[in-house]
């Protein structure tokens, strides 16, 4: 695993996510990391286990505050580029589609 960047910056913007956010000394984060693709193991600095739409522009917003690269994992497929710091976003838990017909 990769050790925190001292450069990471705080993550107190990220306390109105709903889903977890984990750093790689967290319990968790090595199951949210990992996806099905095995061969590309991801090691960011911090991982959001977003919940809906609203972490995702949560996340999004400190990212680009603080200057932190990001990536976006759905469920491991097509994850063929690993990152190994920065922020990693976590889609798995979106599992419900809504359609607004007008």
């Amino acid at each position: 695993m990769t050790a925190i960047h001292h450069n990471t910056p705080d993550l107190f913007a990220l306390s109105e996510i709903r889903g977890p956010v984990l750093r790689p000394a967290d319990d968790g984060y090595v199951d949210e990391v990992t996806g099905f693709n095995l061969a590309a193991l991801h090691t960011p600095d911090v991982v959001v286990g977003a919940t809906g739409a609203d972490d995702i522009v949560t996340a999004l917003r400190w990212a680009s505050a603080t200057g932190t690269p990001v990536a976006v994992q759905a469920t491991g497929h097509g994850a063929n580029f690993p990152i190994d710091h920065g922020l990693l976003i976590s889609t798995a838990r979106m599992t419900d589609v809504r359609t607004d017909p007008d």
